[in-house]
């Protein structure tokens, strides 16, 4: 009977066990789905990829992207050596897969149960449906509680990519006040094209630390009366809008609570000053910043998109 052990005869003839494929890769797919089951915890509790890259977040070491690609990594070689470690076992996966009795082929039920199981899960993270979808709740939750100031917010998404002067503009910044006012406390800019995160790594520093030094020269935003769909989008998406609620958000553009609300049911959608934009959004198949654009414009708004 063939075996995946080998066996040389030595010189002195004595045996010497070749390599035991299988045990290899039992030991590949343990160690491969430990590490992968690590790197899934990590970037399940992470930070939102705009804070991370913002705040250059690490853990061990490591960036976001640098758990990322540990988890991808690992996750591939768990695929690719558990589909070994299966076609070394396929005679006894074959008899978990069905009974033969009198000639006719019967699927075990364990079968039917657990691929009946899987096509739950899948339509429940899908659709979110209870008790699953708290999973994804907890996930924002955790993701949320890393912004612990204001700061913490880059002005838009990935907001580090950005060179100076585009990051300044979109900021209400005065790119000769920030170029001037950074080169003043001895940054290195480097060149027009350097990315925003560049500049700060250069330096020694965070993205974040960086823009906390010219984030004072900003000018007050346009008066709510001044939006546009267009201008609401490009200063607000990527910057969170979902999880803030209605009243943090007339508190950062300056709109009355009571009129905000008031367009809100305008446009057919009730509201209270605590709800997300997130939650409003989902409620009535809207994204966040279309129902930003309600509260800040009007509900006329949507007849127009």
């Amino acid at each position: 009977m063939a075996t995946s052990d080998t066996r040389s005869e030595t010189p002195g003839g004595k045996h010497r066990r070749g390599p035991r494929w299988r045990a290899f890769v039992a030991f590949v797919v343990t160690w491969a789905f430990l590490v992968s089951t690590l790197t899934g915890i990590v970037l399940y509790v992470v930070p939102e990829g705009r804070v991370a890259y913002w705040t250059d977040w690490m853990l061990l070491g490591l960036s976001k992207t640098g758990w990322g690609d540990v988890h991808i990594l690992l996750g591939l070689v768990f695929i690719v050596s558990g589909v070994i470690h299966l076609v070394y076992n396929w005679k006894p996966f074959k008899g978990y897969l069905a009974d033969r009795a009198k000639g006719h082929l019967h699927l075990r039920g364990e079968l039917v149960g657990s691929v009946a199981l899987t096509v739950a899960l899948v339509a429940g993270a899908i659709g979110h449906w209870p008790p699953l979808g708290w999973i994804f709740d907890l996930n924002d939750a955790v993701k949320a509680a890393w912004i612990t100031a204001p700061e913490y917010e880059p002005p838009f998404g990935h907001a580090e990519e950005a060179t100076l002067e585009v990051l300044a503009r979109r900021s209400f910044i005065d790119p000769a006040r920030a170029r001037e006012t950074l080169r003043a406390a001895g940054v290195d800019l480097l060149g027009p094209r350097a990315s925003f995160g560049e500049i700060a790594h250069r330096n020694g520093t965070t993205p974040m630390a960086l823009f906390m030094r010219i984030a004072p020269l900003a000018e007050p935003p346009p008066p709510p009366a001044d939006y546009t769909p267009e201008s609401v989008e490009e200063r607000f998406t990527g910057t969170g809008v979902g999880r803030k609620s209605v009243a943090a958000l007339c508190a950062e553009t300056g709109t009355e609570p009571a009129l905000a609300l008031e367009r809100l049911r305008g446009a057919g959608i009730e509201a209270t000053p605590e709800d997300t934009t997130r939650t409003l959004a989902d409620r009535h198949g809207l994204q966040p910043v279309q129902v930003l654009q309600v509260m800040l414009i009007g509900p006329g708004i949507l007849e127009e998109q």
